[in-house]
This record gives C-alpha cells, sequence and structure tokens, in this order.
C-alpha cells in the first residue's frame, strides 16, 4: 500500500510487511488498481476499509471542491459509524498510498474507515459489528448519494482536531 506513484520512497526489503517496492509502480497489485481505476474513469469516491483505531483519515490537502467533497463523505461516515474524524495527520500527507494516488492523482473523494480496535489482526468477534457499522454507512451511501462538490458546504467539521500528526 506504499507503491504508488504519488510520494513513493522506498521502504524495506521485500519480503518486509512495510515493504513499499523497488520503484513507484512496481508491484503488480499496485499495476492492476492503476489500470483498473482507469477502466472505471471518474468513480463518485473511494471509501478504504482498513482494520485498526475506529477513526476516519481524510484531511488532504487538495482543493476546495475536492476538500467540500471529501468532508461531505466524511461527515456522512462519522454520522453512520460513529467514527472519530483525524485532521492534519501523516496518513493524508503523500506517501505511495492508494488513498493519497485517489486524492492527489484522480482527485476522487476518499476517506478510509479504520474499523476495528484494540489489535490487529482483528479478533473475529469484532467482525458482526464492524460489517453492520460498514454495510450501514455503505448502504447509505447508495441509497442516498453525496451532492455534487459544486453545491454549497462547510469543508471542516466544527469540532476540535480527534487525531493530530
Amino acid at each position: 500500500n506504499r507503491n504508488f506513484p504519488i510520494g513513493f520512497h522506498p521502504a524495506g526489503k521485500p519480503g518486509y510487511k512495510l515493504h513499499a517496492g523497488e520503484s513507484a509502480g512496481s508491484e503488480k497489485e499496485t499495476d492492476f488498481v492503476i489500470q483498473f481505476m482507469k477502466q472505471i474513469k471518474k468513480p463518485t469516491a473511494v471509501i478504504h476499509l482498513h482494520s485498526k483505531g475506529k477513526v476516519i483519515y481524510w484531511d488532504y490537502k487538495v482543493n476546495s471542491n475536492l476538500k467540500r467533497s471529501i468532508a461531505r463523505l466524511m461527515n456522512r461516515a462519522r454520522t453512520e459509524t460513529g467514527y472519530k474524524p483525524c485532521f492534519e495527520t501523516a496518513d493524508t500527507k503523500a506517501n505511495g498510498g492508494f488513498g493519497d494516488y485517489c486524492a492527489y492523482v484522480l482527485q476522487v473523494p476518499t476517506i478510509t474507515l479504520e474499523s476495528g480496535f484494540l489489535y490487529c489482526p482483528v479478533p473475529h468477534w469484532q467482525y458482526k459489528s464492524i460489517y453492520n457499522t460498514t454495510f450501514r454507512f455503505i448502504n447509505s451511501i447508495i441509497l442516498s448519494p453525496l451532492p455534487s462538490p459544486l453545491e454549497n458546504a462547510v469543508a471542516e467539521p466544527a469540532e476540535a482536531p480527534i487525531c493530530k500528526a
């Protein structure tokens, strides 16, 4: 997840869990995802599901229209899941991740939901709760799509920062 051509820097050796690949886009999985995203052109949004923290990473440094769209998506996720938004974290700085690629290269609204808690891998007893919470959010997006980026909206939630880099 650190092999995309935005903010890439080599890390680790092959076989190491944080290995980023030899060069940006060098891994088969990365190339597959890039080609897939080209086929679907401009998705409405991309939602990344990760496994730890019950938080939402969303605070990309992007233009105001895209930022408003991401904020709408984050606010919907916060309402539906109860997860806390993170502000100004290293997780939204370009670092070769797929979320970075979606926000900074494709210019598509994107957030990351960190679902479980305690530790990774997520214990089996958390699966049902994670499924129900995630399904409720995804279902709400399908049944009531996000408004256009050009409609008026507040870009930033009024809460104090929850997570800080």
